[in-house]
């Protein structure tokens, strides 16, 4: 079992729900399962501060044994992704990044910061998770 945080800048994306569609996928055909400890359907901004919102994400990623980082989400919301993968960093866990969809552009901060930095694939994927856990 897989312990995974998921980037989401507090709202649901088309991205991060690809991302659950390739772990689900990876689940359903592989010696494979993974627990999904982000929780972006609290659309938090609206209802709280910066520093609670902080506070929920440590929880999240101190859960979690890895972070996928999704290089689409970066240009609307990088204060949380960099939050995101500085504190993993601080708390010693894996970063992997994904490539912005259909590109292999991935925001300059995100390629410092991950351990590995993939395509859109879900082979690609389950092989990235367990070559950093």
């Amino acid at each position: 079992m897989y312990d995974l945080f998921v980037s989401h800048g507090w709202e649901y994306t088309h991205e991060y729900y690809k991302v659950l569609e390739y772990l689900d996928e990876i689940s359903n055909h592989n010696d494979f399962s993974y627990l999904n400890h982000s929780e972006p359907h609290h659309e938090a901004p609206a209802r709280k501060y910066t520093d609670e919102l902080e506070v929920e994400l440590r929880d999240q990623i101190d859960q979690s044994q890895a972070i996928l980082i999704v290089a689409d989400m970066y240009k609307h919301y990088a204060y949380w992704l960099d939050f995101e993968m500085e504190y993993a960093q601080k708390r010693d866990k894996a970063i992997i990044g994904l490539h912005s969809w259909g590109e292999r552009k991935t925001p300059l901060d995100i390629k410092k910061q991950a351990d590995q930095i993939i395509g859109w694939n879900p082979d690609t994927l389950v092989k990235a998770i367990r070559s950093v856990v």
